[in-house]
């Protein structure tokens, strides 16, 4: 569990380069996208961490499938799903902040 406050922070990185140099976002200035970076790190580092004690809750203990294919889509869903769906919730949650709270509208 400790990864995934380093991956987070480099995907958030990322989304907040790509956001600063594209035209089609909002400018949010030097502190709207210092703190969308901080709090979006933030959110989705806390979101995978819920999607793995969620995945460690749950994981079934067998998997039944009909073939290759469908075995490694049902494992790799079990190996990377449940963090992908928090830390989308995560970046949501730091969405719906840096509107609500700090005034931020970051689309």
């Amino acid at each position: 569990m400790r990864r995934y406050p380093l991956i987070a922070t480099v995907v958030m990185f990322i989304i907040v380069m790509l956001s600063a140099m594209s035209g089609d976002y909002p400018n949010l200035g030097f502190w709207g996208y210092f703190w969308y970076f901080i709090f979006g790190s933030l959110f989705m580092a806390l979101g995978a961490m819920g999607g793995e004690l969620v995945r460690r809750f749950i994981h079934p203990d067998v998997l039944v499938a009909e073939g290759a294919g469908d075995m490694l889509k049902k494992r790799l869903f079990w190996k990377f799903g449940p963090q992908c769906i928090g830390a989308v919730i995560g970046s949501v949650i730091c969405g719906s902040f840096m509107n609500n709270v700090l005034g931020y509208y970051v689309g």
